[in-house]
Parts: structure tokens; sequence; C-alpha cells
């Protein structure tokens, strides 16, 4: 499963691109894509920026942006 599902299912409703949202972010379009398919880390700076540009509203922004893919290990730091 990729992650960031909800996230992409937000951007085709919007029809933003990969592009597009890379350059609202300030990101080479090709790191954007690595972090929505998990192979970086998206910052706190970015998931705003992504918020804004997508509309989303950031009282869902866990569902957006699952805490288990901002940090590593992050279910195992929890025990």
């Amino acid at each position: 499963m990729k992650p960031y599902k909800k996230l992409r299912a937000e951007m085709v409703l919007k029809d933003v691109s990969m592009s597009g949202l890379a350059e609202k972010v300030r990101v080479d379009p090709s790191t954007m894509s690595m972090k929505l398919s998990g192979k970086r880390i998206i910052t706190i700076w970015e998931m705003y920026r992504i918020v804004e540009t997508l509309g989303i509203d950031k009282a869902n922004i866990t569902e957006y942006f699952p805490p288990e893919l901002a940090v590593p290990n992050f279910t195992a730091r929890q025990s």
C-alpha cells in the first residue's frame, strides 16, 4: 500500500500535480515524490505548506499525515 493515500487522493481532487505541489513546498519534484512514497521524511514546515496548498483542515492533519510515517519506528518507541 502506498503511504499518504488520502493525501494523494486530495491532490487528484484539487487537480494538483506532483510537480505543482513540489513547487509550492519549494522542493524538487523528485524529492517530493520520495517524500510521498515514504523514502524521505516530510518536515513540519513542508506539511503545513502542503495543507495550505490543498486547503486541508488542520484539525484533520493526522488523517493525511499519519504519525507512524513521520518518525521511523514510531510504534516501537511508544512501548
